[in-house]
């Protein structure tokens, strides 16, 4: 019994997806980011619109990328089918639901911050 209870958890655990939802806004614009999360592979959806323009306008990306860790809140994303190849994040946790991620090797900035939230 514990056996099969054991191989239902690993299967549930091994297909478990996630997905987060965030929006910054910085400088008069809105960043909005959405990301689905399976196994080693994030799925990114983000889109920028300028919120003093009474016109809807956005600029919309669609990027697929496998992740590794680095070190302790720092992780490689690598698209090998895109121009952007290789990004570096920077994770740090608020709570257990919402994180900040900052795009880049080094610098902590408003220009390169997403923030996240699991959603339910």
């Amino acid at each position: 019994m514990v056996v099969i209870v054991n191989i239902g958890l690993l299967g549930s655990t091994y297909l478990q997806e996630n997905v987060l939802v965030g929006t910054v806004e910085r400088n008069g614009i809105s960043s909005t980011t959405y990301i689905k999360q399976f196994r080693n592979s994030y799925q990114f959806k983000m889109s920028n619109s300028d919120i003093h323009n009474d016109r809807m306008q956005n600029d919309t990306w669609h990027y697929t990328f496998e992740f590794s860790r680095l070190e302790r809140n720092r992780y490689l994303l690598v698209n090998e089918d895109d121009d952007t190849h290789l990004s570096r994040h920077r994770i740090f946790e608020l709570d257990n639901t919402c994180s900040l991620v900052f795009r880049g090797p080094e610098k902590n900035t408003s220009s390169n911050v997403m923030l996240f939230c699991q959603q339910d």
